[in-house]
């Protein structure tokens, strides 16, 4: 029995094993995922409420004279909202994973609050859901954003090869 060769096996084996290389596609990932947070990030930040001047919160222990008086300018909780890259051994296995929060360590933490606060309508007496309503409304057109940095990654990846 006779063996026949196809012309270009070996090249398409090569391609194939570079296409199923994790180190090959997860900078593609990582990538869109970013575009896509970076979308909702932008989003969030130009509907955030901004003071019409600077603000104050009382942030701390509760307790007789355990809180302190913090005081931003306007334009403070815009500014501390980030898109933040997941370490690959909190993903749970994705090649990629970014979230949009706000930055809440050291001096932003009473930031964070007041976010928090607004979010969920404690401060100013209304809730202000721009994280939430902001994300569900970018969801599909981030998604889709996504799909095309993944989709023209892989071609190229696939060309090179």
């Amino acid at each position: 029995m006779g063996k026949a060769k196809l012309k270009g096996m070996e090249q398409l084996k090569k391609k194939l094993k570079n296409m199923q290389d994790r180190k090959a596609i997860q900078p593609i990932a990582e990538h869109a995922t970013a575009m896509a947070a970076k979308l909702v990030r932008d989003e969030i930040k130009a509907k955030i409420y901004t003071a019409s001047g600077p603000w104050t919160v009382y942030y701390g222990a509760k307790g007789k004279g355990n809180r302190t008086k913090y005081t931003f300018p306007a334009g403070t909780v815009a500014a501390a909202i980030i898109m933040k890259n997941i370490p690959e051994m909190e993903r749970g296995g994705l090649l990629a994973k970014h979230i949009v929060t706000i930055r809440s360590s050291g001096d932003f933490a009473p930031v964070a609050r007041a976010a928090i606060l607004m979010e969920h309508g404690v401060m100013e007496g209304k809730t202000q859901p721009v994280f939430r309503n902001t994300f569900e409304a970018k969801q599909a057109e981030a998604q889709r954003e996504a799909e095309k940095i993944m989709e023209k990654g892989i071609a190229k990846l696939w060309n090179q090869s």
